[in-house]
């Protein structure tokens, strides 16, 4: 690694915090409250995506030894994280504990929904020079983008039943 890349790559990782905290200050003013039930739901949530995480790894690690696969470990086993954590999300989107009850949910879906177009974009940008790099930011994006659209779901279901209460 060159000095130019490692200046070039703190560089940008500066600017990726100042960016992250202005976008925060400005966009997400209040702090996230949460009531009982959701915080019961997120344990809940996180003990599923957790045992799903061990029992991935224990039958991968399996499955490795046996079969002797060739795998590059890196993605397979960031693969494994990205579904624990997308179980972890869709559970609590699903049981409306994942937003904050104090903060629109809207900017949230907006925020993910952009994120997993970055993603894309990155991993189509390193399709010829990093293909590790691409299933990297591919798998994340994935993610990212089921999140969002499970989250536009269940907006859509809650904003339905709403209305259908308000009408009778």
């Amino acid at each position: 690694m060159s000095i130019a890349y490692g200046i070039g790559f703190i560089c940008g990782l500066a600017f990726v915090f100042i960016a992250a905290f202005v976008f925060k200050k400005f966009f997400f003013r209040k702090k996230a409250v949460y009531d009982e039930r959701q915080k019961i739901e997120q344990g809940k949530a996180c003990k599923a995506g957790f045992y799903f995480l061990l029992v991935y790894c224990m039958l991968f690690g399996i499955a490795d030894n046996v079969f002797d696969f060739r795998l590059t470990q890196l993605p397979v086993m960031l693969g494994g994280a990205l579904i624990s954590v997308m179980i972890y999300a869709v559970y609590c989107i699903w049981k409306e504990a994942y937003f904050p009850i104090n903060q629109s949910s809207i900017k949230w879906i907006v925020l993910l929904i952009a994120l997993g177009i970055v993603n894309v974009f990155i991993a189509v940008m390193n399709i010829s020079t990093s293909p590790q790099s691409t299933v990297i930011n591919g798998m994340c994006a994935v993610m990212i983008l089921i999140i969002s659209i499970v989250s536009i779901i269940k907006l859509i279901i809650v904003r339905r039943n709403c209305s259908e209460e308000s009408e009778t």
